[in-house]
């Protein structure tokens, strides 16, 4: 993929034979970013958007805080979010999350450590709504941690006191009308629980973190399941190895059908080296386990944690590699359970923090790194990361579309059929428009009437569902399934194929496409 601004490329060797290779492709930092601001300490993404926090940034008073939202493939800064009656102190941008047209941030310490949440347009930028517990006290840092799903929102207030002094409690919200619609709180929760610490939510379906639970050992760490729709708790997650101080479910990610939670806390490759889980949403059971493959004391790797389809991505910010503290993040294949690589920063440099906190969408990484020193001792930045492409372009360029942008479609992961993952990804499409992929056997070149360009297949052409995210804009993905390609009838892929891929889309009512790629199977 062709990428404008581009700082610096790392092109990184993965640990094992076959596992898959990812490039640093830019470096994002804040166009006014400055020492001590922290910027990278949270970061999200989705399709070329991407949101980062700077909590300590003090541009409304020390420490009130400050998000950006950035534009990945060109690295361009879009918009500065601060909240709207945002004091020093707030903590804004100490949780972020973004899904869609939407982000998320949180302000733990907005009115007196009371907390708060606000909600955005990614657009635009403007302030939707302002998110507050309906039973809020001070000190009960509403707003430490955020997700979103649809038209949900989870927020996290960590001390909360209704079981206890800091026992924790979660809240969800209608994203649309910033309605509140639940409180979460789990049974059997205790004292110093820290219940909220983190959340994730995927569908009906949320999960909450107590990284300080005590039901296995001092801090080991417990994770509750809930119905987003009725505040019905449905079990507890625990490692099945849990020991004191591993602090399980510090971070969590929750897609597909599976969660992932982080203790960074463990020790299977020596005091706090860290782990991640993996569960199953449907039925509580632990599936995985994951350590680093070069795992040592002190790694804190499970400190972040994220997931989307089959792949999922773990930080180790106290990471030795290179220098104390550089800090790395491991991808990892949600079914299987490999390690597939490990990330780190081009520049890298010692207590850079890198991975501190991880985003993954698709093919696309992002990580933080939140005590990096380009602007100043800990002005913090990010690094986007993307999978090597294995299809070879053509047809190209396609005819530039309304955004001033000829779109573009390629091809990611392996062409080895056993592996079965190949990804199709399209960039430089119109935000908020209709599309589809296209399959074929063979290359054609036919302009359909009323057309800004032009079908590059040729045959019995294949057309896969629509999908969310190319609905929505301004990009998507798909994961392909190689048992049965869509030509008419289905086919399984075979030892040998050559496939070509294409994406049609609608642009102000005028039909488009991207260029077409080619991918050979073995």
């Amino acid at each position: 993929m062709k990428r404008h601004a581009i700082a610096a490329i790392l092109l990184l060797t993965a640990p094992c034979t076959g596992q898959q290779v990812w490039n640093g492709m830019i470096k994002l930092r804040a166009s006014d970013g400055t020492t001590g601001d922290l910027f990278g300490y949270r970061v999200g993404l989705d399709g070329d958007r991407a949101v980062v926090g700077a909590w300590f940034d003090d541009d409304l008073g020390e420490s009130s805080g400050s998000v950006y939202l950035f534009e990945v493939s060109s690295a361009q800064e879009r918009i500065k979010l601060a909240a709207s009656d945002g004091e020093a102190y707030d903590f804004f941008g100490c949780a972020v999350a973004i899904e869609g047209g939407t982000a998320v941030v949180g302000s733990r310490g907005d009115d007196g450590s009371t907390g708060a949440a606000y909600v955005y347009d990614v657009e635009t930028g403007v302030e939707r709504h302002k998110l507050t517990a309906p039973d809020g006290a001070g000190g009960d840092q509403f707003g430490v941690a955020v997700a979103i799903s649809g038209n949900r929102i989870v927020v996290g207030a960590r001390n909360d006191d209704d079981l206890g002094p800091n026992s924790g409690s979660a809240y969800v919200f209608h994203a649309q009308t910033g309605a509140f619609l639940s409180k979460l709180v789990p049974t059997g929760g205790d004292s110093s629980d820290l219940f909220g610490e983190s959340v994730a939510i995927e569908g009906a379906r949320a999960v909450v973190g107590a990284p300080h639970n005590d039901g296995q050992g001092s801090d080991a760490g417990a994770a509750y399941v809930f119905d987003v729709a009725t505040g019905q708790q449905l079990f507890e997650l625990t490692a099945a190895d849990a020991a004191p101080d591993d602090f399980f479910a510090t971070s969590l990610a929750f897609d597909d059908g599976r969660i992932v939670a982080g203790a960074p806390g463990d020790d299977d490759a020596g005091s706090a080296s860290g782990s991640a889980y993996v569960f199953d949403a449907a039925s509580g059971a632990q599936l995985l386990k994951w350590t680093a493959s070069d795992g040592q004391g002190d790694d804190e790797f499970g400190a972040s944690v994220d997931a989307s389809g089959r792949r999922a991505l773990v930080g180790a910010p106290g990471d030795d590699e290179g220098a104390s503290d550089t800090g790395s993040a491991y991808v990892f294949d949600l079914r299987t359970g490999q390690e597939r690589a490990r990330l780190g920063a081009y520049d890298q440099a010692a207590v850079d923090h890198f991975g501190g906190d991880v985003a993954i969408n698709g093919v696309e990484a992002l990580v933080g790194a939140d005590l990096d020193d380009d602007f100043g001792n800990a002005a913090g930045s990010a690094y986007p990361f993307e999978l090597d492409a294995v299809g070879t372009s053509f047809c190209g360029p396609a005819v530039p579309n309304s955004t001033g942008l000829s779109a573009t479609i390629q091809v990611y992961g392996s062409p080895l059929i056993a592996e079965d993952e190949l990804t199709l990804s399209a960039r430089g499409l119109p935000p908020g428009e209709f599309g589809y992929f296209l399959v074929g056997r063979t290359p054609g070149l036919f302009q359909p009437p009323g057309s800004s360009g032009f079908i590059c297949l040729n045959g019995n052409i294949g057309r896969y569902n629509p999908v969310a995210a190319i609905v929505d804009g301004p990009g998507g993905f798909l994961e392909v399934d190689l048992a049965a390609i869509p030509v008419n009838p289905p086919v399984p892929a075979m030892t040998g194929d050559t496939w070509h891929f294409q994406c049609w889309f609608r642009d102000a009512g005028t039909s488009h496409f991207t260029d077409a790629a080619i991918v050979s199977l073995f």
